[in-house]
């Protein structure tokens, strides 16, 4: 009998939850177990999956963007602009950032989805894009430091431009912190 040969993959293909930064976890649906989110200290999870968010714990604060705001994964799955709604792409961000912030605040915040690797991954580094008025290619590059991730080409083209609209952010003053704090936690 023939076996085939596994595929050999790097542990860091395991990894369920990850710290980001500071009160940020990115994570998969694999992820989401009381044990785990105690462990850890988190309080909120960002929801990023079309299947039915698994009940964390009593005491975890869940928005469900998957369940929330159809159209959020065809959106994300577009292949051309022609395809895609940015206004209501940017409107389900704002929710998703609104809550980060919230749950940065006052605890610790998870972002998942099935993999943890595109749909949460967009929102993170979006998030930090806004946020830290980081250019796309920054952005990519401190998350993945941090985790596998699997963006596809339409996301990876949307963030690119939508890192224009945060530099015009940022010049208005609205980012509160530099992406040099960003950059310098381990």
């Amino acid at each position: 009998m023939i076996k085939k040969r596994q595929k050999s993959v790097s542990p860091k293909n395991h990894v369920k939850i990850s710290r980001i930064y500071k009160n940020c976890f990115l994570g998969s649906k694999a992820g989401l177990q009381e044990e785990t989110f105690a462990s850890l200290g988190i309080t909120q999870l960002l929801y990023l999956s079309e299947e039915p968010c698994p009940k964390v714990s009593e005491n975890v604060e869940v928005l469900d963007l998957g369940k929330e705001s159809e159209g959020f994964f065809h959106l994300l799955r577009a292949t051309s602009f022609a395809d895609f709604d940015r206004k209501k792409m940017e409107t389900w961000f704002q929710k998703a950032f609104r809550f980060l912030d919230k749950g940065m605040l006052d605890g610790k915040v998870s972002v998942c989805c099935t993999l943890g690797k595109v749909r949460s991954a967009t929102v993170v580094i979006a998030y930090f894009m806004h946020r830290f008025a980081l250019d796309f290619a920054t952005a990519k590059s401190f998350v993945e430091s941090k985790r596998e991730i699997g963006l596809d080409a339409f996301a990876e083209k949307y963030l690119t431009k939508y890192g224009g609209f945060c530099t015009k952010l940022s010049e208005s003053g609205l980012i509160f912190e530099s992406s040099e704090n960003l950059l310098q936690i381990v």
